[in-house]
């Protein structure tokens, strides 16, 4: 019920206008008919190991398999670009347990990633259930990573 817009705008703003590099998007179609898209972030860890943050899985729900194809063409570019582990954020029970399906381990968040202020008529109780929200790693600060040599955290070498 609570999730960010993911049009044209949004996404190339968050994506391809990305001012960091490492950022890689692909897609999934049938002839000119977009079925799902997802987004990856290869970069180095603060103990230099080189890794992948897949921070967009999205696809229609009525085309099986759209999720499926997509994860394994992200883990697929994670493995060749010799990255390590690759992370993600389950934004659905449905993604939860497709990643756990693909080796996920799955691991609890002991804080919210979410900072929000509701100026509209939905009552806070909506804001306050964790399945009413739609959060994807690539969502606010949850995934950010910088590409300088002092800093620690480096999308290249």
């Amino acid at each position: 019920m609570i999730l960010v817009v993911r049009d044209s705008s949004y996404l190339n703003w968050r994506y391809a206008d990305y001012p960091f590099p490492g950022i890689q998007s692909f897609e999934l179609s049938r002839g000119e008919r977009l079925l799902g898209f997802s987004v990856i972030h290869l970069g180095i860890d603060e103990d230099r190991l080189r890794f992948a943050a897949l921070l967009e899985l999205a696809g229609r729900k009525m085309e099986s398999g759209v999720p499926e194809h997509l994860l394994g063409e992200a883990i697929r570019r994670a493995a060749v670009a010799g990255a390590h582990y690759l992370i993600a954020r389950a934004p659905t029970p449905e993604c939860e347990a497709l990643f756990q399906d693909h080796g996920y381990m799955k691991r609890e968040m002991k804080y919210s990633p979410v900072t929000y202020k509701n100026n509209s008529e939905v009552p806070q109780e909506v804001f306050a259930q964790d399945g009413n929200w739609y959060v994807s790693l690539g969502d606010g600060d949850g995934c950010h990573y910088y590409d300088s040599p002092s800093h620690p955290r480096t999308g290249g070498e």
